[in-house]
């Protein structure tokens, strides 16, 4: 059996336009050609843009600093399974079901710390910003 393959001819794009997809058919879908000039006003090809999605120091130590905060809550959570996990595998040996005890009081301890650390840092960039 022969399998037959249709050859499409690609068209180019008239002047002032450029492919934004292809077609069923297998063209090219032409639309109004883009600037090159970013959101920001941006233009890459004559400036130095800034990649960064913060424009302010601030802003940017905000972003990083809730980043840390979700990481350290999920470390924290995870600490907190842990230390029910060991305490239901005890097994009833008291050591064990202490330090799984131990363990849970400091992840709460932890959770409450990291959170009232979020909301302070949060209320200080809010405030440097004047975003309140």
């Amino acid at each position: 059996m022969m399998l037959a393959t249709p050859l499409v001819a690609f068209a180019a794009c008239p002047a002032g336009q450029q492919a934004i997809g292809t077609n069923p058919d297998g063209t090219e879908q032409c639309g109004p050609a883009s600037s090159g000039v970013r959101s920001g006003g941006c233009d890459p090809a004559t400036e130095l843009c800034n990649p960064l999605p913060a424009s302010d120091i601030p802003s940017l130590l905000g972003n990083v600093l809730r980043a840390l905060f979700a990481v350290l809550g999920s470390v924290a959570l995870l600490m907190f399974i842990y230390g029910g996990f060991v305490w239901l595998t005890s097994g009833g040996e008291a050591e064990k079901i202490q330090k799984g005890k131990d363990t849970m009081v400091w992840a709460v301890l932890g959770i409450a710390i990291i959170f009232a650390s979020f909301a302070i840092v949060t209320f200080v960039i809010d405030t440097l910003t004047k975003r309140v």
